[in-house]
């Protein structure tokens, strides 16, 4: 593992970071929703007019949860980018660690 400071990050690569961090809490939605609908729980899903209940509606959210929250983490990155550059330039970079590769 290496540290580096990381003082400024683009536009294009923060939005891929939180488009990915979405997917990723939208995949955790959405498994958390088809096991509760396993165990009995009364699961719901709405998509436009269209009401499903039951294994149907935990077996659609897999598919649901992590669309929704890709699209809306890219709203979101494009509300947040600036904030986050100003808080960059204010803390004058923060430490990350994990392992680096340059792009060929």
């Amino acid at each position: 593992m290496r540290s580096i400071v990381l003082k400024d990050l683009r536009f294009g690569s923060y939005l891929k970071l939180m488009c990915l961090n979405g997917l990723a809490l939208g995949i955790v939605f959405g498994v958390l929703m088809l096991l509760l609908s396993l165990t009995g729980y009364d699961a719901t899903t709405r998509i436009g007019s269209t009401r499903v209940q039951g294994l149907s509606a935990g077996l659609i959210s897999l598919v649901v949860f992590p669309l929704s929250s890709v699209v809306s983490a890219f709203f979101f990155s494009l509300l947040s980018y600036l904030p986050f550059k100003l808080l960059m330039n204010g803390f004058k970079g923060i430490e990350i660690e994990g392992q680096v590769e340059r792009a060929a």
